[in-house]
């Protein structure tokens, strides 16, 4: 296994929800205290859809939200064209930094279709 500068390494929480209709809400106030427990920078809540409500909730939080569908492009994309069969998260990071309390689906969406030119799915 190769060796990565401690650059590419910061925590984060990751809340992934599978469900038959839109993600109602999202408990802030536990999504917090996990962020403080694991010292992590951020949560990314990821679910095929969100209610409106949830973007409400996560406002002037270190909570972004994305479609499970964008993610799932993006990794796809970066795991089957690298060299290495890995995916790069660095641009995703940059998003999350600059959208903090917000979804970021749109910015994926067009991250991948400015870097591939084509979204599968």
């Amino acid at each position: 296994m190769e060796e990565r500068p401690s650059m590419y390494i910061y925590n984060m929480n990751l809340e992934a929800k599978t469900r038959g209709r839109a993600l109602e809400g999202v408990q802030t106030s536990r999504i917090n205290k996990h962020i403080r427990k694991n010292n992590s920078k951020f949560c990314i809540v990821v679910a095929p859809r969100f209610a409106r409500g949830v973007f409400d909730d996560i406002k002037g939080n270190k909570i972004v939200t994305i479609r499970s569908e964008e993610l799932g492009n993006y990794c796809y994309n970066e795991c089957t064209r690298s060299r290495n069969g890995m995916a790069d998260f660095s641009p995703i990071l940059e998003i999350i930094k600059q959208n903090m309390g917000n979804d970021i689906t749109t910015k994926v969406r067009a991250l991948t279709e400015a870097k591939y030119g084509l979204m599968v799915g």
